[in-house]
């Protein structure tokens, strides 16, 4: 019988997450107060490179976070293969504990109808995760190009910004809003498609 992971392992895994998260914000925001109580004294003259920490700490600090949860997260996750293997690293309802001897043709069709739904799902969650880049990527990019717009169209004496006879020649630029809803609908028809998968998998295969 395919020896499981026990929950202890599994809060390991997740308090090694939230760790690695957690350290990300931190460090994110000690490196953001630094970097503005340099540019207060004047030592940094706010250099654009380092805009984007001083200006979205929270959203760098998850970015950190992240990365550091992955390493950390990941290495607990490698021992415990060492220990139970990947197979009983999961739960038998997302990946079958055991499978048959025989491979008839219901146990090859439904293997491979599993496979390509896990397929599909990862090829969904990769998708899901460069629309979210992408669409938070250009927003620092927007407002600095909004920013300096509106320094070139000061706000005139009679309340409007100067040059708006100019339609046309230097238009507003426009600042995205980050759309969290599609990547969060691609991420959860991933979930969905790999348990489809998994219920044809019982069904036809009986695995």
């Amino acid at each position: 019988m395919t020896q499981r992971a026990t929950r202890e392992d599994l809060l390991t895994i997740l308090g090694l997450l939230i760790a690695g998260l957690v350290i990300g914000i931190i460090l994110a925001w000690a490196m953001s107060l630094l970097g503005m109580g340099l540019d207060f004294v004047g030592l940094t003259g706010k250099r654009a490179r380092g805009a984007y920490l001083r200006e979205h700490p929270w959203e760098a600090g998850a970015t950190i976070g992240s990365m550091l949860g992955v390493v950390l997260a990941g290495s607990a996750v490698l021992e415990l293969r060492k220990k139970i293997g990947w197979r009983g690293m999961v739960p038998s309802w997302i990946w079958p504990s055991t499978q048959k001897v025989e491979t008839t043709v219901a146990v090859r069709l439904g293997r491979v109808l599993h496979w390509i739904s896990v397929g599909i799902a990862s090829t969904a969650l990769v998708l899901a995760v460069v629309i979210w880049f992408d669409q938070t990527s250009r927003v620092p990019v927007a407002e600095r190009e909004h920013a300096a717009w509106e320094a070139r169209h000061p706000v005139g004496p009679d309340g409007y910004r100067t040059g708006r006879d100019t339609y046309g020649a230097d238009p507003e630029p426009y600042i995205p809003t980050v759309d969290y809803g599609t990547a969060a609908g691609i991420t959860v028809f991933a979930a969905l498609c790999a348990l489809f998968g998994r219920g044809l998998r019982y069904i036809i295969a009986g695995e």
